[in-house]
């Protein structure tokens, strides 16, 4: 390190077979740093990979139109004969048929446990008031907001908009029940 701040401080003090001696070292050294620091950012970037995934995977939500039989199955609440009705039922035009397909079985808690798992995307310029409603979480006043900045021209509009009463986090979530057509 000594030999760095010399060479930045004052490369004429050193001779010409001093540098053919150290520049070896040196490159081997920043070489031997450079590496250390990609390890370190490479174990960083796969454990904030493995978190993130975790919580992908978590957070995830099927659509129940495109879902295979094994994803229904493994998801809360869904047994091989609520799997089975919702295959045999597709395509579903809304959330509300879904709803329709699978109320007389469940219970609205277990409905609203399924739907944090299992729903079918609203779309954000013409969705009912009484299907954005099913997106878990989602009362009278929030589903009035969703319809108040209608017609909504982009995501990013739906961010900014949805983003003045709720944190980034929810919108996130929220915006995984939705899609712009």
């Amino acid at each position: 390190m000594a030999v760095m701040l010399l060479l930045l401080h004052n490369p004429q003090d050193l001779s010409t077979q001093t540098l053919n001696k150290i520049i070896p070292s040196l490159t081997f050294s920043l070489l031997l740093a450079t590496s250390f620091a990609q390890a370190d950012a490479a174990d960083a970037l796969v454990e904030t990979h493995a978190e993130t995934h975790s919580e992908i995977h978590a957070e995830t939500i099927v659509d129940a139109n495109t879902a295979s039989r094994q994803v229904l199955q493994a998801m809360p609440q869904l047994s091989e004969e609520l799997a089975t009705t919702i295959l045999e039922n597709r395509p579903f035009a809304t959330i509300g048929d879904l709803n329709d397909a699978l109320k007389n079985t469940l219970g609205k808690e277990q409905l609203e446990e399924l739907y944090k798992h299992v729903f079918v995307p609203l779309k954000l310029n013409s969705a009912a008031n009484a299907d954005i409603r099913l997106i878990p979480g989602v009362g009278r006043r929030m589903a009035h907001e969703f319809e108040e900045y209608r017609p909504y021209m982009s995501m990013e509009q739906f961010r900014r908009e949805i983003g003045k009463y709720v944190d980034a986090k929810e919108v996130a979530r929220l915006e995984q029940y939705v899609v712009l057509k």
